[in-house]
């Protein structure tokens, strides 16, 4: 891919003889010689910056179409850095030079390298002065034209997504992070949310039990931000919830639960997200805290919707074992129950015989445990009820103890 760049040269009158030299080795296709006597004769005018950037562009350009991706590379990346000096220059020159550097990495296979230039193009995307920037030519991975921080932010959202799949977690968290703020500075609330999920969902692989203030620490946050003790969920949802509220503005046939439906949404289903990264990354401590999290909202979201079904199961798994995590609660939920049946078997003489008050307690544990020995019946239609009620409820409590034990088994 030739850059315009490296072939608009002002060329010097009368033309030095090792300009003229290089330049007769290009028209006659000798792309090596050509690029190997570019980038040498372009030392030789380091003092002409703006000339010396762009015989580097040029060299480059002939290194590339012979393949010699790592010279290529080089040379690009030499050239953008020389192009930064030159005074008034476009920065998106300097931001699409990095981005042939980076193309010439990754066809080495140079993951590192590679995302470095990434991050660097975004750098200098956002020092351009233009509201809309349009890339004649389609450099990968960026759109035809678009706003110069979502120029950024793509580019910063592709290094996050190279150390991905390099397994370089806490550098992919640091890269969307950056690729956040980049959307928040276009104006995207939604973007930059996805971007901030994307850091979490990053970090979440690294497998070490962490704490709110570790991600404060492992983020690139201001040092106000993390002398504040900046929350990172709020921030995330209060970027979704500026994303979902300008769609709603520019819709407003949308329903008015249109944006806190659509914030609960992305919010359950980031932490769900989170809490299978971590579980696989062995962090179940941290896992199950924002399973409990994402279990809370929904538990909520059903209650608002009046979904009341939902959301008395919901709210009973809430109060009986914190949603399945613990295990205490659970046993005392248990006690309290079979002890609030005995007591109305008791009050209301709904079994016989009873001899003592114990009696009553009795039937009631074996009654949720579907153990039924026999010795004590239910009276009446009412008693009759009351006990299939407790089997329920028995069953139920037992379906959860199961998942109790089944999270403590896999933690182990």
């Amino acid at each position: 891919m030739r850059h315009s760049f490296g072939l608009l040269i002002p060329l010097p009158t009368p033309l030095p003889a090792d300009i003229e030299n290089a330049l007769s080795l290009e028209r006659a296709g000798n792309w090596w010689n050509a690029g190997s006597l570019l980038y040498a004769v372009a030392q030789r005018y380091s003092a002409n910056r703006d000339l010396h950037a762009r015989l580097l562009t040029r060299a480059a350009s002939c290194f590339e179409l012979v393949s010699a991706f790592r010279d290529a590379g080089l040379a690009y990346e030499v050239a953008a850095v020389a192009a930064r000096t030159i005074p008034g220059i476009d920065f998106q020159i300097v931001a699409e030079l990095h981005l042939l550097a980076h193309f010439c990495s990754m066809q080495l296979s140079d993951i590192g390298t590679a995302a470095n230039l990434l991050q660097q193009a975004a750098h200098a995307f956002e020092q351009v002065q233009k509201a809309v920037v349009r890339i004649p030519d389609r450099i990968p991975p960026l759109p035809i034209a678009a706003g110069q921080f979502t120029f950024a932010a793509t580019c910063l959202r592709s290094a996050g997504n190279l150390y991905l799949e390099a397994g370089k977690y806490k550098d992919a968290s640091f890269h969307f992070w950056l690729a956040a703020g980049s959307h928040l500075k276009q104006g995207h609330g939604y973007l930059a949310a996805e971007a901030m999920r994307q850091a979490l969902g990053a970090y979440a692989r690294v497998g070490e039990p962490f704490s709110l203030g570790d991600l404060r620490q492992a983020l690139p946050l201001t040092q106000q931000q993390r002398s504040e003790r900046l929350n990172i969920f709020t921030t995330m949802e209060d970027a979704v919830t500026s994303g979902f509220s300008d769609q709603k503005q520019m819709n407003p046939q949308f329903p008015p639960t249109f944006v806190l439906d659509s914030v609960e949404q992305f919010m359950i289903s980031a932490f769900e997200e989170f809490s299978r990264n971590l579980a696989v990354a062995g962090n179940h401590d941290d896992s199950i805290s924002l399973a409990v999290m994402a279990s809370e909202r929904q538990r909520r979201r059903y209650l608002r919707k009046r979904k009341w079904v939902r959301g008395l199961i919901s709210t009973l798994d809430a109060i009986s074992s914190n949603y399945g995590t613990d295990y205490k609660r659970w046993f005392a939920s248990v006690i309290f129950v079979a002890g609030v049946y005995g007591w109305l078997y008791w009050q209301f003489r709904l079994i016989q015989p009873i001899r003592d008050f114990v009696d009553p307690f009795y039937f009631s544990i074996v009654t949720m445990t579907t153990v039924g020995y026999g010795d004590i019946q239910p009276v009446g239609n009412l008693g009759k009820l009351l006990a299939c009620s407790e089997i329920v409820f028995g069953l139920a409590m037992f379906g959860v103890l199961v998942g109790i034990i089944s999270r403590r088994v896999i933690k182990s």
